[in-house]
């Protein structure tokens, strides 16, 4: 004996019906994993206390950095460090050595930006360099080229020796601090022999 709603075509037909209307309303979803969080850019890779970098070249010194504090940031193409005073409370200092791998010149700054690709360095706030030959420059900002080894400064700069005292703006010089140019020159010299 069959059962009475299979021996009902009508119902088979329309039952069919009602399970491919209930096949089609029903959609297979994608199912894809959770995106990996992207780092924040605006925050650092690394953040370390207490650093000490020195950085050779063929086996001699070019540059040393003491800083309270680093933070490294990856931006894209960009990988770069900002140097500070952190908890220390004591100025970032930079070391510089010419090619023989003598010192040139020491600068101390509250902050420091170091790119890591072409090891340019922007110094801010209270730059004071010193000469190997007791040369000094004071300014708020300055930048330092590894390529040409040029020092230059933005805005109002002084620059003090035995026999100078000097202030102008927009300062380009070498690491000795023995040829420069500077806009607005202004300052006393002491020529000794006259």
């Amino acid at each position: 004996m069959k059962h009475p709603l299979l021996e009902n075509k009508a119902y088979l037909r329309y039952g069919k019906i009602f399970f491919l209307i209930g096949i089609s309303g029903c959609r297979f979803s994608d199912i894809t994993a959770p995106s990996p969080q992207m780092p924040d850019a605006r925050k650092p890779t690394q953040e370390i206390e207490e650093v000490s970098l020195e950085i050779l070249e063929e086996g001699k010194p070019k540059l040393r950095v003491q800083a309270g504090s680093m933070a490294r940031f990856e931006r894209g193409d960009s990988v770069f460090a900002l140097l500070g005073v952190g908890k220390s409370k004591k100025p970032v200092r930079v070391a510089l050595f010419d090619p023989s791998g003598k010192p040139s010149a020491n600068i101390s700054m509250e902050k420091l930006r170091f790119e890591e690709a072409t090891l340019h360095l922007t110094a801010t706030g209270n730059v004071q360099v010193e000469t190997a030959t007791g040369r000094r420059l004071q300014a708020e900002h300055l930048i330092w080229d590894n390529v040409t080894r040029k020092l230059t400064t933005k805005g109002l700069v002084r620059m003090i020796s035995d026999q100078e005292q000097l202030q102008g703006y927009d300062l380009v010089t070498d690491e000795s601090m023995t040829n420069y140019s500077v806009r607005k020159l202004t300052g006393q010299v002491r020529i000794s022999g006259l």
